[in-house]
């Protein structure tokens, strides 16, 4: 009897421990959510890696709050410069980030912001998330855009990389 029970708890037990899966679904916000965040000066402690973790920022010092609210794209007559874009997120103030769903993840695929005058759509859309995300995963990716700035040409290039190094708890 004990080596059928030892036998039957040893799945049960690993599947109640197994790491999540980060989908679309459970990790992309979606229109009309909203986050309240306090903001703060330096986030420098990136916390351990591992299973089972708690990440906290409350050590850091903060500087204010803020509200990021997740919007459909139509909601500004911006979105029609970035059209693949299925909800944006802003803050309320000048600067706006559109994101889409694509082949390899959670994409940036423009952005509007007081800087550039205006809204512009990356030529090359960045991944911030590989989904699906599981532990250990990483992911590097590129992007690009182009715009004018007070009749400037600007080109912005840049790299991201990602790694799943931890999972558990965000307070």
């Amino acid at each position: 009897m004990r080596t059928l029970l030892l036998s039957l708890s040893l799945p049960l037990g690993g599947a109640l421990l197994a790491q999540p899966t980060l989908t679309a679904a459970n990790s992309v916000a979606a229109p009309g959510q909203d986050f309240p965040v306090s903001t703060g000066t330096s986030y420098v402690y990136e916390g351990g890696t591992g299973a089972g973790q708690t990440y906290g920022f409350w050590m850091l010092p903060a500087s204010g709050n803020r509200t990021y609210s997740y919007l459909a794209p139509g909601v500004t007559p911006t979105s029609s410069m970035i059209p693949s874009a299925t909800v944006l997120t802003t803050d309320g103030g000048s600067d706006t980030l559109f994101y889409g769903i694509g082949s390899t993840g959670l994409e940036l695929r423009g952005e509007r912001s007081a800087l550039a005058g205006g809204a512009y759509a990356y030529t090359d859309p960045l991944v911030e998330l590989k989904l699906p995300c599981d532990y250990l995963d990483t992911w590097t990716d590129q992007m690009a855009a182009s715009y004018v700035v007070s009749g400037f040409p600007v080109t912005r290039t840049g790299t991201i990389s990602g790694v799943a190094d931890g999972w558990g708890t965000l307070e």
